[in-house]
């Protein structure tokens, strides 16, 4: 849920996704043979459907229509993780779609370049490039001061 709502921007279409993906886990159940491969596969799936949401016309709509369009909500808490969290999620937020799944894909979820490639229909060099622009944009937009907090954050789990 996490990282479909970072995704997308938006509450509602990540909680679909997760929704999609957890139908699509029950369809296919009797297809997964380990559950080391179930986490892998269950990730994937969701990232597709991320995808499928950004590609759509009707995400495209929305973008260019505010008035159609729903604010993400910020956390409600007053400790310095949460303030730096917030300004992440809004700098993510003002982030192009594509440059804002690399960002999320590569240094989050620990994609490889290749992997975001074969997932986006792309070279390995356009993610490469969109996560080199995504990264300046967010070190501008949050500054250089709290650059080693998003680091922190941002780190592969």
């Amino acid at each position: 849920m996490g990282m479909a709502q970072r995704i997308l921007q938006d509450r509602g279409l990540a909680q679909e996704v997760v929704q999609d993906t957890f139908v699509e886990l029950l369809e296919k159940s009797t297809d997964i043979r380990s559950e080391q491969s179930l986490v892998a596969w269950v990730r994937r799936v969701a990232v597709n459907n991320c995808l499928m949401r950004l590609r759509s016309g009707w995400y495209r709509y929305r973008l260019f229509n505010p008035e159609v369009a729903t604010e993400f909500p910020d956390p409600s808490s007053d400790s310095e993780r949460q303030a730096a969290i917030r300004d992440l999620e809004r700098a993510l937020g003002s982030l192009p779609a594509a440059t804002r799944m690399v960002l999320w894909l590569h240094d989050v979820e620990g994609y490889t370049h290749g992997e975001i490639a074969a997932l986006m229909g792309k070279s390995p060099s356009y993610s490469k490039s969109q996560l080199s622009r995504g990264r300046r944009k967010l070190r501008a937009r949050v500054g250089e001061t709290q650059a080693s907090e998003i680091n922190s954050l941002t780190e592969p789990v």
